[in-house]
């Protein structure tokens, strides 16, 4: 769906949502609020379908493999180590 499609379909659904509040008759109170309903999931599978080319999977979900880096700090001649102030 392109972005302008998108944002007037939503500007759509908001104005049907302002109808429904607006609305004191039961059958078009309820007759609103499935048409809303409706529209939201239909736009709402619209949006992410096809799986495959909308959702990016991590490295978990493809299979892949991470690694961790552990670094040790160096100190030069004359330095202090900082964190044995911290440890008390």
């Amino acid at each position: 769906m392109t972005p302008a499609l998108t944002f007037f379909v939503g500007l759509g659904m908001l104005v049907l949502f302002g109808w429904y509040f607006a609305s004191d008759q039961g059958p078009r109170k309820r007759l609103l609020a499935t048409t809303l309903m409706l529209l939201l999931v239909i736009f709402s599978i619209a949006t992410i379908w096809p799986p495959q080319k909308k959702i990016s999977l991590g490295l978990d979900i493809q299979g892949g493999t991470s690694f961790l880096i552990r670094l040790k700090p160096t100190f030069a001649r004359g330095e202090t180590r900082v964190s044995s102030g911290l440890s008390r």
